[in-house]
């Protein structure tokens, strides 16, 4: 053996295959491990995207609900504050009957006045008849307002979200 004898060409030759499989090799389990991680981050992300997907789903789900609930609950109080106007007006149509039936029994004991043989009397009685028929209509109509003030006050109640 000589001393030269490590710089042969077809040891050289040799070391510089099994060098290169050994790069070879250790290169390809590299990008297998590397698929392997890609592949799982991929799966995770996508388990983590369905997840989301359904949460933000039933969110939207839940939202839809609240909202149809409260659309019900608004609908209701309306209908019921129409009701309470219907049988406003229908009250308040009633009390102007019955005023306008005071204002001709006023009128008729004002026309029977004159045969009363006290003056004195019949401006009491006059007067008496002018001051009620004034009041009776101003309390109507107070009364229609304080009844849609309270029919407004409720709707508002009703329709408030709780």
């Amino acid at each position: 053996m000589s001393a030269f004898s490590w710089l042969s060409p077809g040891r050289w030759l040799l070391y510089g295959t099994l060098v290169a499989a050994l790069l070879l090799g250790v290169h390809t389990l590299d990008k297998s491990r590397q698929a392997i991680g890609y592949d799982r981050a991929k799966s995770k992300w996508d388990a983590d995207k369905l997840s989301q997907a359904n949460a933000t789903l039933q969110a939207s789900e839940a939202a839809r609900a609240v909202e149809k609930a409260l659309k019900a609950k608004v609908e209701k109080a309306q209908n019921d504050a129409n009701k309470r106007e219907t049988k406003l007006a229908a009250d308040a149509a009633t009390a102007r009957l019955v005023n306008d039936g005071l204002r001709d029994d006023l009128a008729a004991v004002r026309a029977s006045l004159p045969d009363l043989t006290r003056d004195a009397v019949n401006r009491y009685a006059e007067t008496a008849s002018l001051v009620f028929e004034q009041c009776s209509r101003r309390y109507s109509d107070m009364a229609a307002n304080a009844d849609r003030f309270a029919s407004d006050r409720q709707t508002l109640i009703e329709s408030w979200p709780k």
